[in-house]
């Protein structure tokens, strides 16, 4: 997986484990002492960190995230260690605001996370998603937000799976240059309850798309 890197920024590296992490001040700086939440690590987050989620023993009893607050970072990378992480915040989900007018812009990296009726709401954000999973979800899955017209925006999903879900699995809308990446990605056994939602719903005027060679997208809208 490729991770944004943000010039003259010093990305730290922070850990998480639900069953090896603590509540110690200094906790999430090395994987031998990491942080107990997710929580513990976002509150000192800077741009460009990387946030390492030990998977072990998540896929029956996944991290908790409900009280994630919106991240306004220039770069922010989320990836498992050990074994694939299980991430359920059962609430308002996941949100990252990528404020473009810092001098170093960069995106959202996820690797081999399953989000378990958890939303991932992007905000002017890039978006790299590598070997990721959407189960099981009431609420929208992944929306991606542009309102930003002077940076050149890239959502890129590989061997993504969006599956049993019930709500909206991919939205992407604005007023902004969006390039759109979809390979080896599944939608399986979605059931939409609401007019509302759509598998794949893209608004976005500027927004040019490529699945399996050269498709183009302007607003498409796919139940």
């Amino acid at each position: 997986m490729v991770y944004y890197l943000l010039e003259g920024v010093h990305a730290m590296q922070w850990f998480v484990s639900r069953r090896d992490g603590n509540f110690a001040n200094n906790c999430g700086l090395k994987a031998s002492l990491p942080c107990k939440t997710i929580q513990q690590v976002i509150a000192h987050a800077s741009d460009g960190d990387v946030i390492n989620i030990d998977g072990t023993r998540t896929s029956r009893d996944p991290n908790p995230c409900e009280n994630w607050t919106e991240l306004d970072l220039a770069g922010l990378a989320i990836r498992s260690y050990n074994t694939r992480a299980f991430l359920s915040c059962k609430t308002e989900g996941l949100r990252v605001l990528c404020n473009s007018r810092k001098r170093a812009f960069g995106g959202v990296s996820v690797d081999q996370i399953t989000f378990v009726n958890t939303s991932l709401h992007l905000s002017d954000c890039s978006l790299k998603l590598n070997d990721c999973s959407f189960i099981n979800s009431s609420v929208a899955a992944l929306t991606s937000r542009y309102a930003t017209e002077s940076v050149r925006k890239n959502v890129q999903l590989d061997e993504c799976t969006f599956q049993n879900n019930s709500a909206s699995s991919v939205t992407i809308y604005g007023n902004s240059m969006v390039n759109l990446n979809i390979s080896k990605t599944t939608f399986a056994y979605n059931k939409l309850l609401s007019e509302e939602d759509a598998i794949l719903y893209l608004s976005d005027k500027n927004l040019h798309g490529n699945q399996s060679g050269e498709s183009w997208f302007t607003s498409k809208y796919f139940r």
